[in-house]
């Protein structure tokens, strides 16, 4: 019994040793507010890619897509770059097939959708990213950002928690609002959300949209 449970494990001790190159490159560079080099990428993907084929797991996917979206800011030509953005898109969706619950995931996600040119699925992954993790301060200006440029294509479900979205970054990140949106529906959105808060925090989103210009 104790064999058989030894070997069921096996292949996921494995694949979490294989994984560890890949999952110092992600989170070195987040650590130290560094850039991984090309070579690193290189090595880190070949590793998560090892990793998931010897155990398929949600998190491995994600990691092995978020690599791929990294390499691909350091692409030579905008046919590789194209090319390492769908293959990073098709490893995400993979991961959160299995692993939906990654709010920064679902915010990539709907950041390549948006740059594909995929408003509808960017707008359908946005409001995932909000649902899993309305409280996530590492991506809620970009979130927010995304949100006000896909606005006019969002329902009303949608529309209703980048609203939330909007008085929780008032919050945490009010710096970050003066240069959030230049588009006259954008700042009449974010006037509206913040009136729920107080004529203060509209009058102070004012001030700092003037000072941003």
């Amino acid at each position: 019994m104790a064999a058989g449970l030894l070997w069921l494990a096996l292949p996921r001790t494995l694949a979490a040793l294989v994984g560890l190159g890949g999952d110092a490159v992600i989170s070195a560079p987040q650590l130290t507010g560094g850039r991984a080099d090309g070579d690193a990428l290189a090595a880190g993907v070949a590793s998560l890619e090892s990793s998931a084929a010897w155990h398929g797991a949600g998190l491995t996917h994600i990691d092995h897509g978020l690599l791929l979206l990294r390499q691909s800011r350091q692409a030579s030509s905008p046919a590789e770059q194209q090319r390492l953005q769908d293959a990073a898109a098709l490893r995400i969706e993979q991961g959160l097939a299995q692993a939906p619950g990654n709010p920064s995931a679902w915010a990539q996600l709907a950041h390549i959708r948006a740059r594909r040119g995929d408003r509808a699925g960017a707008g359908a992954a946005l409001r995932l990213s909000m649902l899993t993790g309305a409280v996530t301060p590492s991506i809620m200006p970009s979130r927010l950002a995304l949100g006000l440029y896909l606005l006019d294509g969002l329902d009303t479900e949608t529309r209703t928690l980048l609203a939330g979205q909007v008085r929780l970054t008032w919050g945490i990140h009010p710096d970050s609002f003066a240069g959030l949106s230049h588009e006259p529906a954008g700042q009449a959105f974010i006037r509206r959300s913040l009136a729920d808060l107080s004529d203060e925090a509209v009058s102070d989103y004012a001030k700092r949209l003037e000072q941003g210009r």
